[in-house]
């Protein structure tokens, strides 16, 4: 299993995550998820859900400025990261939240 697939396969609790990336301002509870403080924008009340999807990974999506994506998205964006660009720092942040340890003989792909 590659490093990215064990990190998404471990982040499976919305609330979690919020609270880890500091957006758990005072979530509020949905059905599957929270709302949390949008990594994408800077604003006053949450208006970020996060949930557990139905292939049981994470999905983010703001309903003020429609930004979103999976668990990775979400830290990236958190920490001021590109995915893209910044990959490796992004899948470094996800192990570390959780609690995976990465491997020099297992670099993220």
């Amino acid at each position: 299993m590659s490093a990215a697939r064990e990190i998404r396969a471990r982040l499976t609790d919305p609330a979690a995550l919020c609270s880890a990336l500091g957006l758990a301002l005072g979530p509020q509870k949905q059905r599957h998820g929270v709302f949390c403080m949008c990594p994408w924008h800077s604003e006053k009340h949450p208006s970020c859900s996060v949930r557990l999807a139905k292939d049981g990974t994470i999905a983010a999506h703001c309903a003020s400025c429609k930004a979103g994506g999976d668990a990775l998205s979400l830290i990236a964006a958190a920490r001021g990261l590109d995915v893209r660009a910044d990959f490796a720092a992004v899948i470094e942040e996800a192990a570390r939240i959780a609690g995976v340890e990465l491997t020099r003989d297992r670099p993220p792909r």
